[in-house]
């Protein structure tokens, strides 16, 4: 694929964000509708309103209800637990049911962005309701990558060139021949998590030092990942590494660097 290939995959992926945003005002609150899907493949929403502190924008409720109705109660310390890391890391506010963020002039972008990953990431703990999930998806990659004695830091937020703020799971340093790696654990490996990660990785990789690698750790013991998915992440030069074949996918950390395993 040629330079102007992957810069016009990269333009047409932006532009089609931009141009999948909509919004509406009902009385006086800004419903704004985002082009990432829910699990019930809905387009997301978040709601807008002014506060004495500022724009509070937030999901009225409807992620941790969705769960509930389903028959996921976050009522257990483990699952508590769950959500409270996610949304410490995204920096989101809970008031009963409702995800919220503050937000000023400065950092609406910013802040609207880490409330539509948390609530993605909320949204996945539906998971937590199989009898199967003994732990998060997370923390067995956590776990495997220190049983290889792959050295590695956590929870990692990096700006890209929008301004916005990613988050990545892992980063593996640079070290010799081996480039700075980042790697997502993605417990459901579905189209509006894929495509969340694309829009990362588009975004931080041109402030990232010179061969800089990602991984999306797939989670493909539950369910079967689409052939499609996997060549999307080809496109955009992001390797995948499939949990059930984590014994032979993880060397790659111990040799020299290899742009896909897929």
């Amino acid at each position: 694929m040629s330079t102007h290939d992957c810069e016009y995959l990269a333009q047409e992926y932006a532009e089609w964000l931009v141009r999948d945003i909509t919004s509406e005002i009902s009385g006086n609150v800004c419903i704004i509708n985002v082009p990432f899907l829910d699990r019930h493949r809905d387009f997301l929403q978040v709601y807008a309103t002014d506060t004495p502190e500022g724009i509070r924008v937030s999901d009225d409720g409807y992620t941790i209800r969705d769960l509930s109705i389903s028959g996921l109660d976050l009522d257990t310390p483990r699952r508590q637990e769950a959500l409270d890391e996610i949304l410490n890391s995204f920096g989101v506010s809970k008031d009963r049911d409702e995800l919220f963020v503050v937000v000023s002039d400065d950092n609406v972008p910013q802040r609207k962005h880490d409330l539509i990953q948390a609530m993605l990431a909320v949204g996945n703990l539906i998971h937590l309701a199989q009898p199967t999930v003994v732990s998060l998806f997370k923390e067995d990659v956590e776990r495997f990558l220190s049983l290889k004695g792959i050295a590695h830091t956590v929870n990692v937020h990096l700006q890209g060139e929008s301004g916005l703020n990613h988050s990545f799971d892992f980063v593996i340093g640079s070290s010799g021949e081996h480039p700075e790696r980042y790697l997502r654990a993605i417990n459901v490996p579905n189209r509006e998590n894929i495509v969340e990660l694309m829009f990362s990785w588009q975004d931080i990789q041109s402030a990232r030092p010179r061969g800089s690698q990602v991984y999306a750790v797939l989670n493909d013991e539950s369910r079967r990942i689409s052939r499609s998915l996997l060549d999307a992440l080809d496109t955009y030069k992001i390797n995948s590494i499939p949990w059930s074949d984590r014994e032979h996918q993880f060397g790659v950390f111990n040799h020299a660097p290899s742009r896909n395993l897929s």
